[in-house]
């Protein structure tokens, strides 16, 4: 009976992980589909500035955010959360901000769950160079990131 209690709390267990999904970044670049090979978030506590950075070998995107749990963080010129976009390989040679242009956007976190929180949301945005050319990022989703480091 022991061995059955414990063979039966085995498969349980492992089924429970089977259905965990890895953590997960994607986005439209100017209408194109990419997904980053990596991913980085920290968190300050003593300002609470939130850095959420996606990139590959061609494009990097870091999100800062003073964030403070579930909510939409504007991203504009007046805003004090910020996105910054690097594109080609590094040295990245076309630098996108939020800047004095008519841009917007927004970081939206949908949800912090579990023990770990672990958060999910979406984000969109337009960006320019410094010489006004724009980039747009739409249909961006994040999930299961640590909101917490």
């Amino acid at each position: 009976m022991k061995y059955l209690s414990l063979a039966l709390f085995s498969i349980l267990f492992l089924s429970c992980n089977k259905n965990e999904q890895p953590p997960s970044v994607s986005c439209d670049v100017n209408g194109v589909n990419w997904s980053p090979t990596s991913v980085s978030v920290s968190r300050s506590h003593e300002t609470d500035l939130f850095s959420f950075r996606a990139y590959d070998d061609t494009l990097s995107i870091l999100f800062k955010i003073a964030a403070d749990g579930e909510s939409q963080y504007e991203l504009s010129p007046s805003s004090e959360h910020k996105v910054f976009v690097d594109l080609s390989h590094p040295p990245f040679i076309k630098s996108y901000s939020i800047n004095n242009y008519s841009s917007y956007g927004a970081f939206i976190i949908n949800e912090i769950k579990g023990f770990d929180k672990l958060m999910n949301g979406t984000f969109s945005f337009s960006a320019y160079t410094n010489e006004g050319e724009k980039i747009n990022v739409s249909n961006g989703k994040f999930s299961d990131y640590s909101y917490i480091k």
